[in-house]
C-alpha cells in the first residue's frame, strides 16, 4: 500500500532582495578589492569581493613605472555598468615624491581589451600616506558571460624615492601606509527586477 504524499512537488522558490535605495535608483553598488596572487610561475593581480589577504601590501616604484591590471573572474551572467564608478587608492610617499597615478576601466574578454571609463589621471606631491576618491565615470556598458571586469592602475615615478599603493583587502599593517593598505573599487550594476 502507497501512502498518499502530503508534500509539494515544486521546487522552492528564490526570493530576491534590494534595499530601497538600490531599487529607488535603479543601480546597486558591488565593491571588488585589489589584490596580488602567487604562484611558482607568476604573480598575479585580481579584483575580488573578499577581504582576503593579498601576497603582497603594495605596489612601489622607484624610478620607475609600474603599469598594473587588475582582473575579476569571468562573469557568470551578463552585467550592465552604469553610472560612476569609485575608486579608493591608497597611497604613500615621502620627502615630496610627485607620482602620476593614471587609473582605467576595461571589459577584457581573453585577448582584447575596450576602455570603458574616463581615464583619471592625478599628479600629486606626496609627503605622507594619503587617500584619493577617484570618480570613473562608466555609461551603460554590458559585460558579457565570460568576460571580465579590468581595472588599470599606472604608478609612474621619477624620483629616486619611493611611491606606493596599498593592495591588501585584509588590512594588514605597513608602516609608511599608515592610514589603510586596503584599495578598492565600486561598481554600479544596473538592477534589473
Amino acid at each position: 500500500m502507497t501512502l498518499p504524499n502530503k508534500f509539494r512537488n515544486d521546487a522552492e522558490r528564490i526570493i530576491a532582495s534590494y534595499s530601497f535605495t538600490d531599487i529607488a535608483s535603479g543601480i546597486g553598488y558591488s565593491d571588488f578589492y585589489l589584490t596580488e596572487s602567487q604562484t611558482d610561475a607568476a604573480t598575479d593581480h585580481h579584483l575580488i569581493t573578499s577581504r582576503d589577504y593579498s601576497n603582497s601590501a603594495s605596489i612601489s616604484a622607484n624610478q620607475a613605472t609600474t603599469d598594473t591590471d587588475f582582473d575579476t573572474s569571468p562573469f557568470n551572467l551578463p552585467r550592465t555598468i552604469d553610472g560612476t564608478a569609485f575608486l579608493s587608492l591608497a597611497v604613500h610617499g615621502t620627502s615630496d615624491v610627485s607620482p602620476t597615478y593614471t587609473m582605467e576601466l576595461y571589459i577584457y574578454d581573453g585577448s582584447s581589451e575596450t576602455l570603458i571609463s574616463n581615464t583619471a589621471v592625478f599628479d600629486t606631491s606626496l609627503t605622507a600616506a594619503k587617500m584619493f576618491f577617484i570618480p570613473l565615470v562608466v555609461d551603460n556598458k554590458i559585460i558579457k558571460k565570460g568576460e571580465t571586469l579590468r581595472l588599470r592602475v599606472q604608478q609612474e615615478n621619477p624620483s629616486s624615492t619611493t611611491a606606493q599603493y596599498g593592495i591588501d583587502p585584509a588590512n594588514r599593517t605597513d608602516a609608511s601606509l599608515s592610514i589603510t593598505t586596503t584599495s578598492k573599487v565600486s561598481i554600479p550594476f544596473r538592477v534589473d527586477l
